[in-house]
């Protein structure tokens, strides 16, 4: 074998060992638990939401938020949530912080975000109801800015004509406004229901398929790496209970 092509493997096998490797995602169930707090305050109602997941790559996520509504109309009602959130996984979290290119632990950095909301509910018969929920977010702590667009329908089973037990499925879309060159990042299709204890008391549950993707990360490419767009599907499920005061 001649020196030049000694050197030429040389160079190469020193190549391969220092390119960046990508990201593999993989899918899996995430298991959480969601505790919300209303207080009607004549128009306005008050919310207190506190969630906790253990999901299927090892994070474990946990978010405060709190804020409320205001209705403006029959129909419509606008809102404005802080919220505090443990374990987010962001675009730039994969990192290479010794020998092995892995994703940023991040269930001990603490992100605050800003929340915008505006939801219609509309009365199409007796015991169904149709929702739209738009929701801008402003995450302060990278200044990534979102807006999620979320229809839905709910249907009312009717006891002493009062609802007691709810059925409802919604289709959510999180698109990025100010990075990821502007993609769809998250979808999720929902299917839940809300069983009315009493007057103070409701459970439930959900069931979420949950597409989200990544896109390369700056350390990724600061080495070399060609672009990249890595998705995971989950399944979640995420118990439910809802206080009213």
């Amino acid at each position: 074998m001649s020196v030049r092509r000694i050197l030429i493997l040389i160079l190469f096998s020193s190549w391969a060992r220092a390119a960046p490797v990508a990201p593999k995602m993989g899918d899996g169930i995430d298991l959480g638990l969601t505790a919300r707090v209303f207080k009607d305050i004549g128009s306005f109602v008050a919310l207190f939401e506190g969630s906790t997941a253990n999901q299927a790559d090892d994070r474990v996520y946990h978010s405060l938020l709190l804020g409320g509504y205001y209705g403006i109309s029959e129909n419509w009602s606008i809102g404005g949530f802080y919220r505090r959130a443990y374990g987010l996984r962001h675009a730039d979290d994969w990192v290479k912080p010794g020998a092995e290119w892995s994703w940023f632990d991040s269930r001990h950095r603490g992100e605050d975000s800003v929340l915008l909301d505006a939801t219609g509910k509309f009365m199409l018969s007796e015991h169904w109801v149709g929702e739209v929920k738009t929701r801008f977010s402003n995450n302060l702590f990278n200044g990534e800015q979102d807006l999620m667009v979320r229809p839905g329908l709910t249907y009312f089973w009717l006891k002493d004509e009062r609802p007691f037990l709810n059925f409802l499925v919604q289709y959510e879309m999180d698109f990025a406004l100010n990075y990821a060159h502007r993609e769809l990042n998250e979808r999720w299709l929902y299917i839940g229901t809300i069983y009315r204890l009493n007057s103070y008391l409701d459970v439930g549950g959900f069931f979420d398929n949950k597409w989200q993707a990544w896109h390369s990360s700056r350390a990724y490419l600061d080495r070399g790496g060609m672009p990249y767009t890595v998705a995971a599907t989950t399944q979640v499920f995420t118990a439910l209970l809802i206080v009213h005061l």
